[in-house]
């Protein structure tokens, strides 16, 4: 799941920095700035543990700030085909991702 929505978030936006050093896709398609604070407290605990493994910043996020990802209006046309599984009985929802 995290491989295919990062994939796709950085063939939508780009993989180049901006000016402030950060790659497009995460700036642009990542609008939670609570994910990105996680991401980056993980970072930094992860880098505590261990000073010479440091992941890229995908590995950082969770389940739940994946689901906050594709929800985003600006991604969610992106990932609706893939993630948008309505469950039994279910119906009049915008996104289905339970």
């Amino acid at each position: 799941m995290s491989d295919y929505i990062i994939a796709t978030l950085k063939e939508k936006y780009g993989t180049s920095d901006d000016e402030s050093g950060e790659k497009a896709w995460w700036e642009q398609g990542i609008e939670s700035q609570k994910a990105k604070e996680n991401a980056y407290k993980r970072f930094l605990e992860g880098l505590k543990e261990n000073k010479d493994k440091k992941l890229p910043k995908e590995a950082y996020l969770d389940v739940l700030d994946y689901r906050d990802i594709v929800r985003q209006k600006n991604n969610w046309p992106l990932f609706e085909k893939v993630f948008n599984i309505p469950l039994p009985g279910e119906k009049g929802k915008i996104y289905y991702l339970e």
